[in-house]
């Protein structure tokens, strides 16, 4: 073998052509750009749940505003139920009617309306 055939030899084991590497083979080659995407994906996930946990505060501060509300109305309907209650009770409504001196009716008659009329024909 003369030294040319050995040069051109030992010079085509260099240049050989390497198989291709799969996609994320070639992504972890570089460094840089793994550690940036790397950072970049914690910093999204971080504000997304910064994000979340103020969204939550938010609806629990709301959720504690609205039971603070439904607690008075419901003492303020309590109190109207009284009121309705106080406002319809029998001595009450005898303490209007000498009032407003109205007569207590003294006879009563009762009408039997079988017939279903309520009106008169003349």
């Amino acid at each position: 073998m003369t030294k040319f055939f050995r040069f051109c030899q030992v010079n085509n084991q260099k240049h050989t052509t390497p198989k291709q590497a799969g996609w994320l083979r070639r992504l972890l080659s570089r460094r840089p750009l793994v550690n940036v995407l790397l950072f970049g994906l914690i910093l999204v996930l971080g504000i997304c749940y910064l994000w979340q946990i103020n969204v939550t505060a938010t609806s629990g501060f709301a959720v504690k505003d609205l039971n603070a509300q439904l607690s008075e109305m419901q003492e303020s309907q309590q109190k109207l139920q009284l009121q309705i209650a106080d406002l319809q009770s029998l001595q009450r409504i005898q303490l209007a009617t000498e009032r407003l001196k109205l007569n207590t009716p003294t006879r009563l008659q009762y009408i039997n309306n079988a017939a279903g009329a309520v009106a008169l024909e003349k």
